[in-house]
């Protein structure tokens, strides 16, 4: 083994001699005193063997890292009793890992072609096909248990389709999922956040997971704060924040290298309309970077206002998909939206109009019924006549023209007929 440089943290002492009478002195070796060094590239500890740490390969696939230098057998010494000055391995000074950039795309961004998952004898994504093209919104909208986070699980990589073709950033998620995960970002309808950090300290944290070089990652973890209008929070602990605070330091944290194509898991589920806003905002933004987006949300205005395309799954299927007003139009044409003074008159209302469509089409909100009126305002005098013999005293009654929630309420309750 070549000489190294000494340390500079051991001082070495003087050796201990004993006389001898006959044989002259005899020299007893001392190991060298230590000095401790707050410095952690100085805290070589000469009486300890190293250890020699076989990293998985799918870490460096992942991170995208060339392989680093790795001591061979033959150079650990089989049991060293006393470690030399010059037998101390060297101090590593330089992460193996390097930070992931994101990559233009030249293809859809996202490219679903009959993808099925199953578990057990329960189907939950069946026969689903979609495409996003790149720098632009994909709402994926359907009711609680339609199959949504399965689809995104299976396009992030988190679960193996049973089927079908699945290409993200130009990537198989099977065959290439390493490729596909450096190039996503994925956040769930839960903060991934370490409550117990700062919420600086926790894009420092991820910075230091992509690779960042500690002075990259503090950086980076600025600019962000800045960005997402934390600055003053940031040393503050994540369990001290509120749920608009939470939600957009964990969408920050996926930002630290940023993606190609971002997963957004119901992001502004239980935020007030305040930090909803400042959510759909960050998303308006990313898109104009060129960021594709995968949104997946049960607030319909949301998806309404933020994509450019959308797509419809119930019971694991897709049942409509285009863009906004091309989905609004296939409802149909005006709508006479009845609002009861009592919600307790709701089903009594449900029951009063629902022989207007030759198919009995009634959509039923949650405070409301829409009952489409291709004929205008004779749909209305129609409505309030049958009111008024069921005695059902009304908040509100308008016109207006048909919404996601129409196209959203017929569409799974169609489903639940045909099931």
């Amino acid at each position: 083994m070549p000489a190294l440089e000494p340390p500079t943290n051991v001082t070495p002492t003087r050796p201990a001699v004993t006389l001898s009478a006959s044989s002259g002195p005899a020299v007893t070796p001392t190991r060298p005193a230590v000095v401790r060094s707050t410095h952690r590239a100085e805290r070589a500890k000469p009486d300890v063997e190293p250890n020699v740490i076989a990293v998985a390969e799918v870490f460096d696939a992942y991170y995208g890292a060339e392989s680093s230098q790795r001591m061979s057998e033959s150079e650990v010494a089989d049991e060293p009793a006393v470690v030399g000055v010059d037998e101390l391995a060297p101090v590593r000074a330089t992460a193996s890992r390097e930070a992931r950039a994101r990559m233009p795309l030249d293809g859809p961004a996202i490219e679903v072609i009959g993808v099925r998952k199953t578990f057990g004898d329960a189907v939950a994504v069946d026969d689903v096909s979609l495409v996003a093209q790149a720098g632009t919104v994909l709402a994926l909208l359907g009711p609680n248990g339609a199959g949504k986070t399965t689809t995104v699980n299976m396009l992030t990589t988190l679960l193996r389709p049973d089927g079908g073709v699945v290409r993200v950033a130009g990537h198989d998620v099977v065959a290439e999922a390493a490729q596909v995960r450096r190039s996503i970002a994925l956040t769930g309808q839960f903060a991934a956040l370490d409550e117990a950090l700062s919420g600086r300290a926790n894009l420092v944290l991820f910075g230091r997971l992509h690779g960042l070089a500690k002075a990259a990652a503090g950086a980076r973890a600025d600019e962000l704060l800045a960005e997402f209008d934390l600055i003053d929070a940031g040393d503050r602990k994540v369990s001290k924040y509120s749920g608009g605070m939470r939600r957009r330091i964990d969408i920050a944290c996926g930002l630290v290298v940023e993606p190609a194509v971002f997963f957004l898991d119901e992001p502004t589920t239980g935020l007030d309309p305040r930090s909803r806003q400042e959510v759909w905002a960050l998303i308006e933004r990313l898109r104009d970077r060129g960021v594709t987006i995968l949104l997946t949300t049960q607030y319909l205005e949301e998806a309404d206002l933020l994509s450019d395309y959308i797509v419809m799954i119930d019971h694991g299927r897709v049942v409509a998909s285009g863009t906004a007003e091309q989905l609004k139009a296939a409802t149909g044409g005006a709508v006479c939206e009845v609002t009861p003074a009592r919600a307790s008159d709701l089903s009594r209302l449900a029951e009063a109009v629902a022989d207007l469509l030759p198919a009995g089409g009634v959509a039923l909100g949650e405070t409301s019924i829409s009952v489409p009126a291709e004929s205008g305002a004779e749909v209305l005098v129609e409505v309030v006549r049958r009111t008024t013999a069921a005695d059902i005293s009304l908040a509100d009654i308008s016109m207006r023209s048909p919404s996601l929630d129409d196209v959203f309420l017929k569409l799974t309750e169609q489903g639940r007929t045909d099931n």
